[in-house]
């Protein structure tokens, strides 16, 4: 027993003899740990897609900053989501600042608390420092709402830490944060410090009951399938193949179906996108939809705005 006792003693005494002296600085206490409240979430009503620069490349032909404002602004949108899109080691550049300033400027005008993100890859991206530092370049000079990362759900899978450091980095500036999530069939692992997440349908089909149960998680925001690079793909079969009747009639279907199955649409306003030819495939340009030079397909998307949000 003495044996136990003894070293419990010994301790004892060591810390009453343990005296600062004096005029000693005190000894700071470990301070506890400061966690900052995520901001509301992006407006989940009134979404319109529009994507106007990919990595460098204009997509809306024929048009500019004030024409491509003016139809959004039409729309009287709350979300404008995936405005400009950025590659790893891009930074915006002056001509696409402009265009964005422009763009905002002219939608606030009817919409004055209207939100705009910007487009990233998360895939690319193998450390989070890397990440934070692209996020960083591009708040510094277009201060946008918040972030949309393409591939979402497969880089959280690869790289959890990473994509927890950029929501706590977006959250840290005031900023809303989600992403494409993919294989919805399978159970998947989502950071669900997220404010939302994005789904998109493959061939035009959409695995609605896993929808509205990811909609009991977060709030989930839905969009047309978008693979520029394939011709067969959701997007371009939706410019190339589909006339405009079957355009409005795919919107109005999941227009109606949103309220059922817990989603909110992104309505396809220079949205999706896909790669064209020029003499016999010889030279290749990338292509947004346009739905205001698609009529009456605009007319269509402000009526289901009205009608749903």
């Amino acid at each position: 027993m003495l044996r136990l006792i003894a070293p419990l003693i010994a301790a004892f005494l060591a810390a009453a003899m343990f005296v600062l002296p004096a005029g000693a600085p005190e000894i700071p206490r470990a301070s506890a740990q400061v966690v900052i409240p995520a901001p509301p979430p992006p407006p989940m009503s009134r979404i319109a897609s529009a994507r106007v620069e990919h990595t460098r490349i204009n997509t809306v032909r024929n048009s500019n900053a004030r024409r491509i404002g003016r139809s959004l602004a039409s729309l009287r949108p709350t979300w404008v989501t995936g405005l400009l899109r950025y590659a790893k080691g891009q930074h915006p550049k002056h001509k696409e600042i402009r265009a964005w300033n422009e763009i905002r400027r002219i939608v606030h005008t009817t919409s004055p608390d209207a939100q705009f993100d910007v487009a990233l890859n998360a895939e690319q991206y193998g450390k989070g420092r890397e990440l934070l530092r692209m996020m960083h370049r591009v708040r510094s000079v277009l201060h946008n709402d918040g972030w949309f990362f393409d591939f979402y759900s497969g880089a959280y899978l690869k790289r959890p830490r990473m994509i927890r450091a950029a929501i706590a980095d977006a959250h840290a500036h005031g900023e809303w944060i989600g992403g494409n999530v993919f294989g919805l069939s399978r159970r998947l692992t989502l950071p669900l410090r997220s404010d939302y997440f994005a789904v998109q349908d493959f061939n035009f089909k959409l695995n609605k009951p896993a929808v509205r149960r990811m909609s009991h998680r977060r709030p989930v925001m839905y969009h047309l399938n978008n693979n520029p690079a394939r011709p067969k793909s959701g997007g371009c079969r939706f410019i190339k193949d589909f006339t405009t009747a079957r355009r409005m009639a795919l919107i109005r279907h999941r227009a109606k179906q949103q309220a059922r199955y817990g989603y909110r649409v992104s309505y396809p306003a220079f949205f999706p996108q896909c790669l064209h030819s020029r003499r016999r495939g010889k030279i290749q340009f990338l292509r947004a939809y346009n739905a205001f030079r698609d009529p009456p397909m605009g007319g269509t998307i402000l009526r289901l705005l009205d009608r749903y949000d």
